[in-house]
């Protein structure tokens, strides 16, 4: 109940369990908008953020940021004619810019108060591309210690004259605990170890991921393993993709990247037993055709593991891989949904787990949260057999009984589609439902729903329970099913 008096302003009063006889005093945070569909919260940072990473052992956020700052001279090396012509394009649009430039920095930001505990600036012309947080085994061995560190892609960037560069950077964040009686959390950070890529695998980093508790690195178009031995990085392991490496990810020994033009590929990483050889990148299969990728991860349901992919076509893909067919060389295209709107970034999470008469509903099952650039955020889940059966009834069903903006068939806009111009892809089966289509049927009047539910054969009540577990799951995000 609404509860407002001066020492809680427009707060709530409610209860916990049945029997309790406890009444708790509640308050919504003041700065937060609720105005929208989800409460959100605008923090200044003053400062351009590229990229941020959360670390669960320090529980603190990573940022990679930029903002406009007196110029700085670049470091040349003597007989580098690329760096000195670097330098001086580099002087000559810092003078046009009223001598500043943008600088890059990585931080520690507090959570809660948003505070930056400490930063790092980077080199002058040297930007963050990629941002991860790892744990990386201190030495060879299976009993070897892990520990966390948040690794920096970087590159430098002189223009189309001059052969890009970039360095992988080692950083560790430790937490205090300050204050009087030890309550006020203090982090600081240092950078551990930072390595530059020269010679032949001399380019810009453009992707990392962390794997069994190796670093991989993709420069380029190669991809490295590395071994932290504590003082430096010692490759062990390399793959060559056909054109550019631009996403990344890895769950337990299998990597799954994304090249700039050739699709996706499905990667192995095996490590011989201790004294009987090395360590190898072999790849299991790929996509056949041409895919323009944009961001990769994993989707996981139980013992099923599936790679979801999007494109440049504002496409997600979602492709798995069977020995058994095409000799295991082929990933297969499992479905597809158009989203109108390029994903950038893809986040795989565990969902909230549904409770049922008192007994909890235990699955291996993830759901990955993604972001577009339209400014969008959705949701990708697997759903048991018999549930998607009936909710792609219903899909069905809702796109011709229900009245559509402008007329348009929703079920033809989720449908593929490539840009002109652009190479066609063979049809994907249609194995995914629009839950944002699926949830209107909670606003239509009730006998549409009995007769809506009727016409799949099935019952209103059959249908709302399994929106309303699928709403559970996929808390807060509930877009696409």
């Amino acid at each position: 109940t609404p509860f407002h008096n001066t020492n809680c302003p427009f707060g709530f009063i409610y209860t916990v369990g049945k029997g309790s006889g406890a009444l708790h005093f509640g308050q919504l945070p003041a700065r937060v908008s609720y105005t929208g569909p989800w409460p959100m919260r605008r923090v200044l940072m003053r400062c351009s953020v590229h990229a941020v990473v959360y670390q669960a052992e320090t529980k603190c956020y990573m940022l990679a940021a930029s903002h406009p700052t007196p110029a700085r001279p670049r470091r040349v090396e003597e007989g580098d004619v690329h760096a000195a012509m670097a330098s001086s394009a580099a002087a000559a649009a810092a003078a046009a810019a009223d001598g500043r430039e943008e600088t890059f920095e990585i931080r520690v930001v507090a959570p809660g108060s948003w505070g930056v505990e400490w930063r790092t600036v980077l080199e002058p012309g040297e930007m963050a591309i990629c941002l991860k947080a790892v744990h990386l085994k201190v030495g060879p061995g299976a009993g070897a210690a892990s520990r966390p560190f948040i690794v920096v892609g970087t590159g430098f960037s002189g223009g189309e004259d001059v052969p890009t560069r970039g360095r992988i950077l080692l950083l560790e964040v430790t937490r205090q605990m300050t204050g009087p009686n030890q309550a006020t959390p203090q982090w600081s950070g240092r950078v551990s170890h930072a390595y530059e890529f020269k010679g032949a695998t001399r380019g810009p980093v453009t992707a990392v991921a962390g794997i069994e508790g190796h670093l991989i690195v993709a420069i380029g178009s190669k991809l490295m393993v590395y071994l932290w031995t504590g003082e430096k990085l010692e490759g062990c392991a390399f793959f060559d993709a056909p054109m550019q490496v631009v996403s990344m990810t890895t769950v337990k020994n299998f990597v799954l990247l994304g090249d700039v033009l050739k699709s996706v590929f499905f990667l192995h990483f095996r490590e011989d037993k201790e004294g009987a050889g090395g360590k190898h990148l072999l790849q299991l299969a790929k996509d056949f055709e041409s895919l323009q990728v944009f961001a990769t991860e994993f989707l996981i349901d139980g013992n099923t593991l599936s790679l979801l992919v999007s494109d440049s076509n504002t496409n997600l893909y979602v492709f798995a891989y069977d020995r058994n067919n095409w000799q295991g060389q082929k990933l297969l295209t499992c479905a597809s949904f158009h989203l109108g709107s390029k994903v950038g970034k893809f986040v795989r999470r565990r969902p909230a787990p549904i409770v049922e008469t008192g007994a909890q509903k235990s699955s291996s099952r993830t759901s990955t949260l993604f972001g577009t650039a339209g400014g969008t955020m959705g949701c990708v889940s697997p759903l048991e057999e018999q549930t998607f059966r009936r909710l792609q009834a219903m899909n069905k069903k809702l796109a011709l009984a229900l009245y559509h903006t402008a007329g348009l068939n929703p079920l033809e806009f989720r449908s593929e589609r490539s840009l002109p111009n652009s190479p066609v892809r063979q049809p994907a089966p249609s194995n995914m439902v629009d839950g944002e289509l699926l949830c209107r049927f909670m606003y239509l009047e009730l006998a549409d729903q009995f007769q809506i539910a009727r016409s799949i054969g099935t019952t209103r009540e059959q249908v709302i329970g399994n929106l309303r577990e699928l709403a559970i799951m996929l808390a807060p995000c509930s877009m696409v099913l």
